[in-house]
């Protein structure tokens, strides 16, 4: 599966396999040639050094129930469905940005020793996913009001008010506002 954008107005195309579709519903078939897509990651230079370019950004979360996730993530976050693919994997768009829900999995040829799981304590985590947003307390009653369950209410911390909620798996999320 691979997500990316192309052209100059960034319409954003998924592929999995040699299927592609325009994700803003307009219902487009693929870009004429390899010529027209960009290549998904590319080497840019800029002055004397090269950067490492991408198209897409898509986050993806292990999760143990791609169904009950996918309504977590649509009732509480309003995100929008763009496609479901056997009982495995959702593709969400939350907020503009991809966000790719899939369960695990055993090591494959192309990741030979990495196992995909759901996390199992979700007191330890490696990442998360802040949102900025205008007013933390309000956005708290509002998620709260829709089902996130956060670990305490909104702490200002001097430049900053924020409160953290998981998802059912146990992901971290955290809602920010400066001040």
């Amino acid at each position: 599966m691979v997500f990316h954008a192309t052209g100059p107005d960034t319409r954003m195309w998924f592929r999995m396999g040699t299927h592609y579709a325009d994700c803003r519903g307009r219902g487009e078939g693929a870009p004429e040639s390899d010529r027209d897509r960009h290549n998904l990651t590319s080497l840019r230079s800029v002055g004397h050094t090269e950067r490492f370019e991408a198209e897409a950004l898509t986050h993806m979360l292990v999760v143990a129930d791609a169904a009950a996730s996918r309504d977590w993530y649509v009732d509480v976050l309003g995100a929008s469905v763009f496609g479901e693919y056997g009982g495995t994997s959702v593709v969400l768009d939350l907020m503009g940005n991809w966000l790719l829900l899939v369960t695990g999995g055993e090591p494959t040829p192309d990741k030979p020793n990495v196992t995909l799981t759901a996390p199992d304590d979700p007191d330890r985590a490696s990442a998360e996913i802040i949102f900025r947003v205008g007013d933390c307390q309000r956005a708290f009653e509002f998620l709260s009001q829709r089902g996130a369950e956060f670990l305490t209410t909104p702490l200002d911390r001097g430049g900053e008010i924020r409160a953290f909620f998981r998802d059912l798996d146990g992901h971290l999320f955290e809602i920010s506002e400066l001040t």
